[in-house]
């Protein structure tokens, strides 16, 4: 990608600097406010996404809920429909959400004019076997289809099995309605070799209708004589591709797929789990509300992605995080056949600047894109608590990378965030103390 190019949008560079002059640790660059403090026993499982009415919605373990900001600035959150969710997407007129819980996809419906209850519909149940099971990805197309991943399914023995039956590496489908009826199309079962396995983010799609989605495991895997994943046999992970591409002079859907087991001063990619970020037309787009569809980009350009392994090598990296800090790293489109995506790192976690990102990142539309990750700082269980981080490319393509915000509590931020109205809304996961909703003023 010419970062030149991207970096004529960026009218944001001078405030930039100041605000990721402080080093990681040391100072936080926002403050947080909690909106919303969920009852023991909910547990939020989603960031937040603009749905009907222009309002917010996020779901639990056991719902789905919609936050309002009223005349006065005060929030109010109400629960809609008690099916929780791992995944939900929202358009002007519906919602959308996959629960791995009861391996559904379903849809939901606003109050019809004088009611007050929302409607659900099964839009369709994964059954397993060849089938998928688990769904955990989703992302709603322009045209109104559906396309998701499931973590098993397909069918595949490659990946386990249970009681004697496959578990299956995950699968990458479609859904359709055709006069009113939902049907599913599966596009691809990967089979845990080289094509991939264990999809757990939703996919992107852009200008061009070509659909990119990560798988977290599979691909060819890294050589015994380097430094091995936790997992060697089962690879790094990939990207995959669907493109509309012309073969013998026909317009024919491919899939094509990029292995992610590379190698640069014994820094590697490891288990992307994040959707693919389509940046020139993500940073560029206008956020000053959350996005109804998903993020798009002309073929040509990049996608920038999280892995939660690879990366640094150091000591609390390998002991903490098994095999790796974790990267953000970009792939870049190329126009040769034999390497059509080059890749480069974008930032390389330490660990004192967090490690393990997680989750979807999120532009801003002035030059900036934000994630979440673990943080050593803090007295939480497990990997620590969680931070917020931000990546800001410069006139000259080098990426900086600052803390916006560190959890020191027993929380750690769900991965997904939302830009609205200038400030980053988000949702916790407590590990003993109850889950929230929460906005960070930058």
């Amino acid at each position: 990608m010419n970062p030149l190019h991207r970096a004529t949008t960026f009218a944001m560079l001078s405030f930039l600097a100041a605000l990721f002059a402080v080093p990681p640790g040391i100072a936080r660059a926002g403050t947080l406010a909690t909106l919303y403090t969920f009852p023991k026993g909910i547990i939020p499982q989603t960031g937040l996404v603009a749905g009907p009415g222009g309002a917010l919605y996020g779901a639990t373990n056991k719902t789905v809920y919609q936050l309002v900001q009223d005349a006065a600035g005060r929030w109010q959150q109400k629960t809609i429909f008690g099916t929780g969710a791992f995944t939900i997407v929202g358009s002007a007129t519906a919602l959308y959400a996959a629960t791995n819980t009861d391996n559904s996809v379903y849809e939901l419906a606003p109050p019809a004019k004088g009611k007050t209850a929302w409607t659900g519909s099964i839009l369709h149940v994964f059954r397993g076997g060849k089938d998928g099971s688990q769904p955990l990805g989703l992302t709603l197309a322009p045209d109104g289809s559906l396309y998701g991943t499931t973590q098993l399914g397909g069918g595949a023995s490659a990946c386990g099995s249970n009681n004697g039956v496959p578990t299956g590496c995950g699968t990458f489908f479609r859904l359709v309605a055709v006069n009113g009826r939902w049907s599913e199309q599966l596009i691809h079962a990967f089979t845990g070799g080289v094509d991939g396995a264990a999809p757990v983010a939703s996919p992107s799609i852009d200008t061009a209708g070509n659909v990119y989605l990560t798988t977290s495991a599979g691909g060819v895997p890294a050589k015994s004589s380097d430094f091995a994943p936790r997992d060697i046999a089962n690879g790094c992970g990939l990207l995959v591709a669907r493109e509309n591409l012309k073969v013998n002079g026909r317009e024919e859907e491919v899939l094509e797929e990029y292995n992610l087991c590379i190698q640069f001063v014994l820094k590697y990619y490891f288990y992307p789990e994040s959707k693919p970020l389509l940046t020139v037309d993500a940073v560029e787009q206008d956020q000053t509300a959350p996005m109804m569809l998903p993020t798009t980009a002309s073929l040509e350009q990049a996608l920038i992605f999280t892995t939660t392994g690879g990366g640094d090598q150091s000591k609390f990296c390998l002991e903490t995080s098994f095999d790796g800090c974790g990267t953000v790293a970009e792939l870049i489109r190329t126009s040769s056949t034999t390497k059509p995506w080059d890749a480069r790192f974008l930032h390389v976690f330490t660990g004192s600047d967090g490690f393990s990102p997680t989750g979807d990142l999120t532009p801003d539309g002035a030059g900036r894109i934000f994630g979440v990750a673990g943080s050593a700082v803090g007295n939480c269980p497990f990997q620590g608590c969680g931070e917020i981080f931000a990546l800001v490319e410069s006139a000259k393509g080098v990426w900086e990378f600052g803390i916006v915000y560190r959890f020191t509590t027993d929380v750690y931020p769900v991965p997904q965030l939302t830009l609205y109205k200038g400030k980053l809304l988000g949702t916790t996961s407590g590990y003993s103390i109850p889950g929230t909703i929460y906005e960070v003023t930058l």
